[in-house]
């Protein structure tokens, strides 16, 4: 990997994480990612996503944490 790629990558690794620890503190944020985790398992589990030559998958909107979300967008349930 170019490590200006590997830079970007790491920087994302951080950023996800960091936005992973902010929707766990939200009002019920660990039950709202364990239901979209639950979801997207069943869908992939349903339509045989599991396998390694699967072309296509469902995919779950998964949410965001209140302060990564933009004015004005559209999102699951970012009332809390």
């Amino acid at each position: 990997m170019a490590p200006d790629l590997d830079t970007h990558a790491v920087g994302t690794l951080f950023d996800l994480l960091d936005e992973f620890l902010e929707l766990r503190d939200e009002r019920d944020g660990l039950n709202r990612i364990f239901a979209a985790h639950e979801q997207w398992r069943r869908l992939r589990e349903q339509n045989g996503c599991n396998a390694t030559d699967a072309t296509t998958c469902p995919t779950v909107r998964w949410f965001r944490a209140a302060s990564r979300i933009k004015p004005n967008t559209p999102n699951l349930d970012n009332d809390h």
